[in-house]
């Protein structure tokens, strides 16, 4: 019992520690009427907002992507994106949805995909063209995909091979 009370003083030291008033995380009573109590200080207004912080690194390397194939005894060389590519894939695709596809502020969109660069590009994109992205776990099965997707009445789906 000893240690159970230590972890949790150990989570509340953390916790209070990530959160004070001049940490990156601090915390601030919610509006009057909110559905929750607190929210972060520092916290941009929009997603958009922390989306752009990533714009600085434009020459940094942003993620290194394995691509690889069932039974693969070594891993290939790694596709590999910097800020500014990721961000420039991002940006035409929502040029193209907003553009091309008309898709509305607010319009749903699923995402249904294994993990990848074109997950991230295709979620960003569209929540930069105003749209409210749905992940969908790509592991579903093929009935609990078609219950997801009636549910949800996306305006668009993106979706890989599998």
């Amino acid at each position: 019992m000893t240690h159970l009370f230590e972890t949790l003083a150990r989570a509340e030291q953390t916790r209070l520690q990530l959160t004070h008033a001049s940490a990156s995380f601090a915390l601030e009573a919610a509006a009057a009427g909110a559905a929750y109590d607190c929210r972060f200080a520092r916290a941009p207004a929009l997603l958009s907002d922390w989306l752009d912080a990533g714009r600085a690194f434009a020459d940094q390397p942003f993620v290194h992507y394995y691509q690889t194939a069932a039974g693969d005894a070594a891993l290939p060389a790694p596709e590999v994106w910097s800020y500014g590519d990721f961000y420039a894939a991002a940006d035409r695709l929502s040029a193209y949805l907003q553009n091309e596809m008309q898709l509305a502020a607010g319009a749903r969109v699923a995402l249904c995909a294994a993990n990848s660069p074109q997950w991230l590009v295709a979620f960003v994109a569209a929540s930069y063209a105003g749209a409210v992205v749905a992940p969908i776990n790509s592991m579903n099965t093929g009935a609990d995909m078609l219950q997801v997707l009636d549910e949800l009445q996306p305006r668009l789906v993106f979706c890989d091979r599998s």
